[in-house]
């Protein structure tokens, strides 16, 4: 804008030499910094390329412009800035981009924009599969997780492998319906189980019903089709998992009371606890669970120092560091956390498995212990397997060494049967 205003008043009565030492630097700089020549036509390129040896400081540059020696370049510079002001074959509209980088300030413009840029980088086949193939093994092995790390004496153990086992069948008594929600979340573009975690991070899910039938079907379902669809994952799932771990409880709570598992006095008290933790829009009210089913689509909130510093650089400016660095991070740092918890003696840095060691639920705590216990088995299972030649890596580097190993009837990355 400074830029402009110095050269509309060099042309039209001419700038003192202090003005012109101003309106040259910022030109220079207004090039290096913003890299502007990538975006302007080929004159203004060549045009400010000149002016760039500013920036490097130039010691006649102050001489010149008090003597009058100077003011040729500023005439020429001057001329090029104006000629940007308007739009043409070849050039840019200065005017245009000063108001694009004001609509920037614009905090509904910049929501869009993180939007448009999060449903590019989603929208790839590969990323919606991935997704939904790791929930779904996530909604089968939450419960051999939680029976694994109840196993030994006692009753306590014993009751808790038995809600473990239930949630199996509750998986596949509420499979379609809960699907059937989901399908209910696609059309209306809101969550429907756990409505705080949107389909972009930070921002309000609106009705599609509410929008205009092009918005709907070409702007929503179209371009940000990839946050439908993780939507309608995110809700089959939450749906899925929440129903099946009220029916576990409710089969705990019969086989303690001595009610048949099956029959209506069962049926009437899991309708009375279903009522109880979600309400008539079918949105989850239980703090446990829902913890519980956000962990299961790796939608929980970032714990920690860490996760705190990442919010702040995330959501530094009003969302821009989101636009230049990646607009969802609670996925991916979920997935890394959860990782961890495989590794013997990571909840010593982990914030996520120091809060569940502290305020974590009796069978929270039992299956952080089980993923370690499996993540140790794995760990000695492989090298045991690599030990004993039963799985090989890529082999030497060496073309002459990895011709011998070849030869020894080794083949790289491979397991051997038999």
């Amino acid at each position: 804008e400074r830029v402009l205003e110095l050269a509309q008043k060099h042309k039209e009565g001419g700038l003192l030499h202090d003005e012109a030492a101003e309106f040259i630097e910022k030109a220079g700089l207004f090039a290096n910094t913003m890299e502007l020549t990538k975006l302007a036509s080929r004159e203004f390129s060549r045009g400010l390329g000149n002016y760039r040896m500013i920036m490097k400081g130039d010691p006649t540059l102050m001489e010149g412009l008090q003597t009058g020696k100077a003011m040729g370049d500023v005439n020429s510079l001057a001329n090029t800035i104006l000629s940007m002001t308007s739009a043409g074959k070849g050039k840019t509209n200065l005017k245009g981009l000063k108001a694009a980088t004001e609509m920037m300030k614009n905090p509904k413009f910049l929501e869009e924009l993180i939007r448009f840029r999060s449903a590019m980088m989603l929208s790839g086949p590969s990323t919606i599969e991935a997704a939904g193939l790791s929930n779904m093994s996530k909604l089968w092995t939450e419960p051999f997780i939680e029976w694994v790390g109840h196993i030994g004496r006692g009753s306590a153990k014993k009751k808790a492998r038995v809600r473990a086992m239930a949630q199996y069948a509750g998986n596949r008594r509420f499979f379609f319906d809960s699907w059937k929600q989901a399908g209910k979340a696609w059309k209306n573009g809101q969550h429907i189980t756990d409505p705080f975690v949107t389909k972009v991070e930070n921002q309000t899910d609106k009705s599609l019903a509410n929008m205009s039938w092009l918005r709907r079907n070409v702007w929503e379902r179209g371009v940000h089709g990839a946050h439908l669809a993780l939507l309608f994952l995110d809700e089959g799932i939450k749906s899925n998992r929440a129903r099946s771990l009220i029916y576990a409880d409710t089969f705990s709570e019969a086989v303690e009371s001595g009610i048949p598992p099956k029959g209506p006095e069962f049926e009437a008290l899991l309708q009375k606890n279903l009522d109880a933790k979600i309400d008539r829009n079918g949105m989850l009210r239980d703090e446990e669970i829902l913890r519980e089913i956000r962990e299961t689509t790796y939608t929980s909130d970032l714990e920690g120092d860490v996760g705190e510093l990442i919010n702040k650089l995330a959501n530094f400016g009003g969302g821009y560091g989101r636009l230049f660095v990646v607009p969802f991070i609670r996925a991916p740092i979920n997935i890394v956390s959860e990782s961890l918890m495989y590794i013997p003696g990571t909840k010593i840095f982990s914030a996520k498995q120091k809060d569940i060691m502290t305020k974590g639920s009796p069978i929270a705590k039992a299956k952080l212990k089980a993923r370690k216990q499996l993540g140790t088995a794995a760990v000695l299972g492989i090298y045991y397997a690599a030990e004993e030649d039963l799985i090989t890596g890529s082999g030497p580097a060496d073309y002459k060494l990895r011709a011998d190993w070849k030869a020894m009837g080794y083949e790289p990355n491979s397991i051997r049967v038999g």
